[in-house]
């Protein structure tokens, strides 16, 4: 299979012009499967490329999708156009053992991409290949693993098709959109049909349209800033590592984007943290978070216990070690009761 290098001002609009690209070989196919686990951008981009969705739950094992039960939805009535397999919190194992078992189930036809944008950027995508997927995509966005503050790249088979984003970039395109779909639950017809206006609006509007890096330059970039970057967060994971209490770390993850844990009482140990002048992060609360614990009940568990300790070139080793404390104080008081 030939292979392609593209890239893009940000990962969502590498993966809004595959899903844009299927829809015009295959327009009548633009359903996408999607783990419950995807951030904004994922669906946005799918929305914006005028794809719909179905949701599967995702594994407590690696946070990735649930493979027997996308299987099961491929099996089904409903046509898919492609899947996309994102990997959560960053973990870095292959996905082509799972990717061939989808292939598998639905045939040639379905469009894998393998969302690698929590991952350490690869400096050779061409040597590590696709891996069963149609396209491989990598971010250097603003809070990812290498944060250069903008840039997307991917490696793409020859034959995928990508369409160019049209229309005018508005920069506030995208908050309002997540606000509004946020709050979109019954606000009376007129305000509505307003909001879904707005919607459409942005929809159109949220993505950059301007050309991606020269490709040889990102990879330049990478190459140069991305051993440092690693090096502070190894150093920052050790004070968390030596500090908290093993059984609160989230197994599975490799802490390489923030630390994990996994803590009773998660808002509340935030609050302690935002009150001392540090921050934390929990995890992210899509739009699509009002799914309930019955439709997805890993992801929906996972993403109400869990906390990001930060280790990136923002936090030092004494935040760090601030912030360990007051996780250590947090989990002694939930332990006494």
């Amino acid at each position: 299979m030939t292979v392609r290098m593209v890239t893009a001002p940000r990962a969502s609009r590498l993966i809004h012009s595959i899903v844009a690209g299927q829809a015009a070989r295959r327009p009548d196919c633009r359903h996408w499967l999607v783990p419950a686990n995807a951030c904004d951008a994922v669906y946005l981009s799918l929305m914006s490329a005028g794809a719909s969705f179905d949701v599967v739950d995702i594994r407590e094992e690696n946070f990735c999708l649930d493979v027997d039960q996308a299987i099961e939805a491929l099996g089904g009535d409903r046509s898919y156009a492609g899947l996309i397999y994102i990997h959560g919190y960053g973990a870095s194992h292959s996905a082509a053992t799972d990717i061939r078992r989808l292939r598998n189930a639905a045939g040639p036809e379905l469009v894998v991409i393998d969302d690698r944008c929590l991952c350490p950027p690869s400096i050779d995508p061409e040597m590590e290949g696709l891996g069963c997927a149609d396209a491989v995509v990598y971010s250097t966005g603003h809070g990812k693993v290498l944060d250069l503050g903008a840039g997307g790249y991917a490696l793409v088979s020859d034959g995928l098709a990508l369409l160019p984003v049209e229309g005018v970039f508005d920069p506030a395109a995208e908050a309002g959109l997540i606000d509004a779909l946020r709050t979109r639950i019954d606000p009376g017809l007129d305000q509505e049909v307003a909001v879904e206006n707005r919607i459409a609006d942005w929809l159109a509007s949220w993505l950059p349209t301007a050309e991606g890096p020269d490709w040889p330059a990102l990879r330049h970039a990478i190459e140069r800033e991305l051993p440092a970057v690693l090096a502070h967060k190894s150093r920052l994971n050790e004070v968390y590592r030596s500090t908290l209490p093993a059984e609160f770390v989230l197994a599975g993850a490799d802490h390489l984007w923030r630390y994990n844990l996994r803590v009773p009482n998660r808002d509340r140990l935030l609050e302690r943290i935002f009150d001392a002048g540090l921050f934390a992060s929990a995890h992210f609360r899509s739009f699509r978070s009002h799914l309930d614990s019955g439709q997805c009940p890993v992801a929906h568990a996972v993403q109400c216990s869990t906390i990001n300790l930060f280790n990136d070139k923002n936090f030092s080793l004494d935040q760090a070690t601030r912030v360990s404390e007051i996780v250590v104080a947090h989990l002694a008081h939930a332990a006494s009761g």
